[in-house]
């Protein structure tokens, strides 16, 4: 049995849903070649559909992180524990947190599994739906939403904490401070992990906009930003920022 459930789930993504004997497998129809690299992958993504059903292991290997999305949330909370850690401590206990255009959706998730009333914003609506499958195999229930932070119109309440990871680096100056602006209408704390100048690895689309500490300094500064923390992770080449 072949089900679309989603696409765009990485760059150009696009995912079918095969429920096959004892588990659903994830298998991408289209791929984008950064995501898988190799010869055997190129070969194996052109496959009929009877040939992919033919090789569940193989594919539930390879997508394992897909398949398994307990898993998954687990993998990003280690990946990511300073940063859910600055979230915890910057937002009372039980408070209310939007996540901001947050990729997967699994920091919104872990957040929601600590007790706090969490709001997942996507800006792309495939996205949402992968969000809410991510959510429902993990048994977590928030709130979903989809919006922009460049454009924040479609918000009708305030939270105690907004967060995004690796967004707000693909804005230049002037649109990146007028969305932080639009975002202190809806809460007092903002806070954010971006790559700096020094990041290193092939995750960067080649659009953004990448700068030192000191230059995120200076920029939040001089337009009249409360910088709470301002703090360099992973050897310089990302930092996690609080500002009011």
């Amino acid at each position: 049995v072949v089900q679309h459930e989603m696409d765009h789930l990485n760059g150009d993504l696009l995912f079918e849903r095969l429920e096959h004997k004892e588990k659903d497998l994830f298998v991408p129809r289209e791929a984008n070649k950064t995501f898988v690299s190799g010869e055997d992958f190129e070969t194996k993504r052109k496959l009929g559909l009877n040939e992919i059903l033919s090789t569940p292991v193989y594919y539930s290997s390879l997508f394992n992180d897909y398949t398994d999305y307990v898993k998954f949330c687990e993998k990003e909370k280690e990946e990511n524990k300073e940063f859910l850690e600055l979230i915890r401590n910057k937002t009372p206990e039980n408070g209310t947190i939007a996540g901001i255009c947050d990729d997967s959706g699994a920091l919104s998730i872990l957040l929601a599994k600590e007790g706090f009333r969490v709001t997942c914003i996507q800006s792309d609506g495939d996205m949402l739906e992968l969000s809410k499958a991510i959510a429902a195999q993990n048994k977590v229930s928030l709130s979903f939403l989809q919006s922009s932070f460049i454009d924040l119109s479609s918000f009708n309440e305030s939270f105690d904490t907004i967060f995004s990871a690796h967004i707000l680096e693909r804005l230049e100056d002037e649109k990146l401070l007028d969305s932080l602006k639009q975002g202190t209408r809806f809460s007092k704390k903002l806070i954010f992990l971006v790559p700096t100048i020094e990041y290193e690895g092939d995750t960067l689309r080649g659009d953004e906009h990448l700068r030192s500490i000191s230059e995120w300094e200076a920029l939040l500064k001089d337009a009249g930003f409360n910088i709470e923390t301002l703090k360099p992770i992973d050897e310089g080449r990302s930092a996690l920022i609080s500002i009011s």
